[in-house]
Formats: C-alpha cells, sequence, structure tokens
C-alpha cells in the first residue's frame, strides 16, 4: 500500500474518531461533567486533569510505529463499545455514578479500537488503559483503610511499650486522644501512587513481569508507608506532649513522608530500569482489504453508543410511585408501639417518599424503628447514596461497625453510635423490592434487576436501634428478642401496604 494511500486512510479514521467521540461526549456530557467536578472539588482526585494529556503525550510519543498500522474498522471494538454502553445503563438506573463513568472512559477506548482496528488497539493497549485514572475511584476504600491504619497504629504502639486504648477508630494514650480519620486512610497516596507507579513502569521497563511487579509495589508500599506515617505521627504528638503533629503540620509530615518514599521507591526502581528497545520503521504491510466508505462505520458506532442512553430513557419512563406506604406493625406480642418519636438521631434521607420513626416498648427494653421508603429512583432521590445517613452526622459518629445475622434470612450491619454522652447498638439493612441485603454493591444489581423487569414494589432502609451501655450481648439479645415477636420487620415487603 502507497504511503499516500494510507495517509489518506489515517485521515480518515482520525475524522471518525474525533466525530464519534464528538457525539458520545454530548451525549454522556453529564457523566463527564460529573468527573470534572470530582476533579475541581476534591484534592485526591485533581489528577484527573492531565490523564487524557498524558495518554495523548504517550500515543503521541510512539507516533513513528503507530503510523505504520493501517487502520481498519473493528466489529470487536463495536461489541466493546456495545458493552460499555450496557455498563452505562445499568449503572445510570441504579444511579451508581462511578460505574456510569467507568462505562464512559470504556467508551472512549471501545471508539478507538473500533474505527483504528484491533492491531492499533494493542500497540496503544497501556495509553488507551491509562484514560481509566481519570475516573475518581478509591472513595469505597476509605472505611477499610481507615481501620487498617487504625490497627496498624495501635499494633506498632504496643511494640514500643506505651499503653494504648482502642474503642474502634479512637485511640488513647497517657497524652491524649487521636481519631484515625478520613485524611489519615491514605487512600490519596495510593491512587497517586499507583497513577506515577504505572507510567513509571511503562517508560522504564520492557517485560511485563518487571512491570506489574513494580505497579503491585506501588500499591503495596503506600499502605505500609501510610501506617507508619500515622504511627510517626502519633508518637511525635506523644512525645512532644501533644505539641506536635495535631494541627496543620499533621498535614505537612504526612506529604512529607510520602514524598521521601515514593523518592525512595522510584529511586530502587531506576536499578532494574531497562534498555530502551531502537525503533525500527518498517513499511506499512500491504492490505487486501478494500477501503470502504466511512459514513456506515460512524453510524453503527454512534447508534451501538448511545443504545444505552436510549434504553435508560424508556425504562424510566415505565417507573411509577405512589403505590406503595410504609405500614408499621402495631401492639404485636409484648411490643407495645408504635409511639411516635422525636429524637436528636434524626435520619438522612433526601428524596424518600416516606420517612416514618417510632418507638417500641416491652418492660425496660426499648427499640426505635427506622424506614426509609423509596418507590421511584431519581437523581434528586436515591437509597443508596452517599448523602443518605441513619445518623445525625453532627452529633453521632460511628466507633464500629460489624456484619451479624440474626436469622437464617437476616443479616444485618451492626453499629455502634457514639454521641451526647451516650452510645446506641443499631442494626441497619437494605429492602430492595422484597430482596434484604447490607452490601450496597448487591443492592445496586437488584435494584437493577428490577427496574429492568419492570417490578414496582419500592425500596427501603430499615434500621432498629436500642441503647448500649457497654454489654453487647444484652443490647443485641433487645434486638433479636423484638425480631422475633415483631416478624414483619424481616418478613419481605412486610413494612410497606399497597395502596
Amino acid at each position: 500500500m502507497s504511503n499516500i494511500t494510507l495517509n489518506e486512510r489515517w485521515k480518515k479514521a482520525l475524522l471518525s474518531c474525533g466525530l464519534v467521540l464528538t457525539v458520545i461526549t454530548a451525549v454522556f456530557y453529564q457523566t463527564l461533567w460529573s468527573m470534572i467536578d470530582t476533579w475541581w472539588n476534591y484534592g485526591t482526585y485533581t489528577h484527573g486533569f492531565v490523564i487524557f494529556p498524558i495518554s495523548i503525550y504517550l500515543l503521541w510519543q510512539r507516533k513513528d510505529e503507530l503510523s505504520q498500522i493501517t487502520p481498519t474498522f473493528s466489529w470487536l471494538g463495536v461489541v466493546a463499545i456495545l458493552l460499555s454502553s450496557t455498563l452505562w445503563l445499568v449503572a445510570s438506573l441504579v444511579g451508581v455514578i462511578l460505574f456510569m463513568q467507568v462505562a464512559f472512559i470504556s467508551m472512549v477506548i471501545a471508539t478507538v479500537w473500533a474505527l483504528f482496528g484491533t492491531r492499533f488497539f494493542m500497540a496503544s493497549l497501556f495509553p488507551l488503559m491509562y484514560l481509566y485514572f481519570a475516573v475518581p475511584f478509591g472513595e469505597q476504600l476509605i472505611p477499610v483503610m481507615i481501620d487498617l491504619t487504625a490497627e496498624f497504629t495501635v499494633w506498632a504502639i504496643n511494640l514500643t511499650g506505651i499503653p494504648v486504648y482502642q474503642e474502634g477508630r479512637f485511640l488513647t494514650l497517657p497524652t491524649g486522644n487521636w481519631e484515625v480519620a478520613e485524611a489519615c486512610s491514605g487512600v490519596r497516596y495510593i491512587i497517586a501512587s499507583f497513577a506515577l507507579g504505572s507510567i513509571f513502569a511503562y517508560l522504564n521497563y520492557q517485560s511485563l513481569s518487571k512491570r506489574t511487579l513494580f505497579i503491585i509495589l506501588s500499591l503495596l508500599v503506600p499502605i505500609l508507608a501510610n501506617g507508619l506515617r500515622a504511627f510517626g505521627i502519633v508518637m511525635i504528638g506523644h512525645y512532644s506532649d501533644m505539641a506536635l503533629a495535631t494541627g496543620v503540620d499533621h498535614l505537612v509530615y504526612g506529604w512529607l513522608f510520602f514524598g521521601v518514599v515514593m523518592f525512595l521507591l522510584f529511586w530502587i526502581g531506576m536499578f532494574w530500569a531497562d534498555d530502551e528497545v531502537e525503533l525500527v520503521i518498517t513499511h506499512a504491510e500491504e492490505t487486501k482489504q478494500q477501503q470502504s466508505n466511512t459514513v456506515v462505520p460512524i453510524v453503527i458506532t454512534i447508534v451501538v453508543a448511545v443504545s444505552g442512553m436510549l434504553m435508560e430513557t424508556y425504562l424510566r419512563g415505565q417507573q411509577t410511585q405512589h403505590k406503595y406506604a410504609i405500614s408499621l406493625p402495631s401492639n404485636v406480642s409484648t411490643w407495645q408501639g408504635p409511639v411516635d418519636i422525636t429524637t436528636s438521631w434524626k435520619p438522612t434521607f433526601p428524596g424518600a417518599q416516606e420517612l416514618k420513626s417510632a418507638k417500641y416498648k416491652a418492660g425496660d427494653s426499648q427499640v426505635h424503628v427506622y424506614v426509609a421508603h423509596y418507590e421511584k429512583e431519581t437523581d434528586a432521590g436515591e437509597l443508596i447514596s452517599s448523602t443518605n445517613r441513619m445518623f445525625n452526622l453532627e452529633k453521632w459518629e460511628d466507633e464500629s461497625t460489624r456484619s451479624f445475622k440474626v436469622t437464617e434470612n437476616l443479616a444485618v450491619k451492626e453499629i455502634i453510635y457514639r454521641g451526647l454522652g451516650k452510645k446506641m447498638l443499631v442494626w441497619e439493612w437494605l429492602e430492595i423490592g422484597s430482596d434484604k441485603t447490607t452490601n450496597i454493591l448487591v443492592g445496586k444489581a437488584y435494584q437493577a434487576k428490577n427496574i429492568l423487569m419492570l417490578r414496582t414494589h419500592g425500596n427501603r432502609a430499615i434500621a432498629l436501634t436500642t441503647p448500649y451501655r457497654g454489654d453487647l450481648n444484652h443490647s443485641r439479645q433487645t434486638l433479636i428478642n423484638f425480631v422475633k415477636k415483631v416478624p414483619n420487620i424481616s418478613k419481605p415487603l412486610g413494612l410497606v401496604k399497597h395502596k
């Protein structure tokens, strides 16, 4: 094939790709904007602004090699677009913004695959995959990393012989009290190390094994470093009698320590760097594929990409609401109630069709029941959302969280909250249609299934609370007795009635 013909095909492929990506961006602009908004407002994800330029630069670096590949239309790429559009559809139906963003980036990558061909896609795999770092991921790791950091810090302090008392994420030393808060999770360190380590491995190593090993280290090292950082800060505060590492310097020490650790990681990694492979330019391979009209590939790619959005619009129109209402059980067995209550607990569930709370009593025991009912998921109101809370953030804080199986058919998330000079034992779970779960991802999957099957039973967040005075078994037994005596609490659709 002549260079003129090859250049012509590249021009058409670039124009086609630019047009399709423009349409995809216009159709899914809200998803793209949600990413940009996160980059702008959350320091952990500011790196998102440079991911696309870095990816383009990495492709441009290999332009001499990539330009020798003949662009061809790939049906495998079209399949990848369809899968990405389907993922966006499901994620949109249940309101999982993270997966919508992943689906959008996947559509961008798959469009390149479809319009430039599999050979080009494989040759530019890393620069294209690097685009996934634009997705603001990692927030889900924060609770896990907070607990891990707290446990590591206590373990390290015990090695020094200094007495320490741990109560969940709160640590007490003879010199003062510490809380392992969200900023101590180290998630931003992990994300930054992962992104930088991936580029370092790609640019400095040629073998897959070396690249994989260094990327794994770039994930593990910051986890260990974050634990050491937290321990170091507590020690500085302890030995300075809480004069140091308790204010802004707390963060300064953390970033300085992280910077030193990253420098050492990359410095050591350079000892095993491979020599740069000399690029040998060869003539493009002759292809028997005839030049086809570019309109057909463009139309096919666009139609497949927007199919998810069109299906989502249709399914949203099929949803109904105001068919069910919360129905709390009354005077069941030895439990008297419900009694309407005024409490400082104050669950927050924006957009809920109903939010009811009531108190039940049996002798000296008391249980509060809370139910938030969502019959139709909207942008203004979703059952599973980071803005929803079963407690007032200004007055209560999570001391410890664990899973607990009450009966064969009911598992709960068991939380001890403290605030206002007292503690509460809380059992929480989600009821999606007639299915129960404590896992938000499973809950989202149930929501998607019900929407796709046009089921209209609605979704609920349910919580039972009782005073906690230090005896977990006693408070737990109070809630167990209540669930056994009031079976509608755990029965599928037991707390709603059809209007």
